[in-house]
């Protein structure tokens, strides 16, 4: 079933907007391989595959797909948001919070350590996902509060 599903994905790739096309499947000492030129003579030709191209999209059919992406981002914006993993993407694009916020020329060490701390703090709760513990919130937030003091 996966080599069925891995064909198809193989062929959708492969498959040109110009004309129809023939996939090969290769069967080789070193393994199997997908190409759109005949085998080796050193491989063997598993299966020929005749490829079409999917025809292009209509206005209507864009228009969907575009309303449905505007649809997903949103969805996922606000999923982020209550799960409380869109802070990181804040503070990586360099719109940090207030406290974080600060001139490069008046940064001290310190400052950089608070904030590398509580970015890698972000990191790992977004790395992590809804596997927190309390052990590791501990740790992160120790790590911060060393850093910065107490907040």
């Amino acid at each position: 079933m996966r080599q069925i599903a891995f064909a198809g994905a193989v062929v959708l790739l492969f498959a040109s907007a110009a004309d129809a096309k023939t996939l090969y499947k290769c069967m080789s000492r070193v393994g199997v391989s997908y190409q759109q030129t005949p085998c080796l003579p050193a491989a063997r030709t598993v299966l020929t595959i005749e490829t079409a191209p999917e025809p292009a999209p209509t206005a209507a059919e864009l228009t969907q797909r575009d309303r449905k992406a505007r649809q997903d981002r949103a969805e996922s914006e606000f999923l982020s948001h209550l799960a409380g993993t869109d802070r990181l993407a804040t503070v990586q694009r360099g719109s940090a919070p207030k406290n974080l916020r600060q001139h490069a020329g008046n940064r001290s060490r310190n400052d950089t350590a608070c904030q590398a701390a509580k970015v890698n703090r972000e990191h790992t709760l977004q790395r992590v996902g809804l596997d927190r513990n309390i052990d590791l919130l501990r740790r992160l937030d120790n790590d911060v509060e060393q850093s910065c003091g107490r907040c």
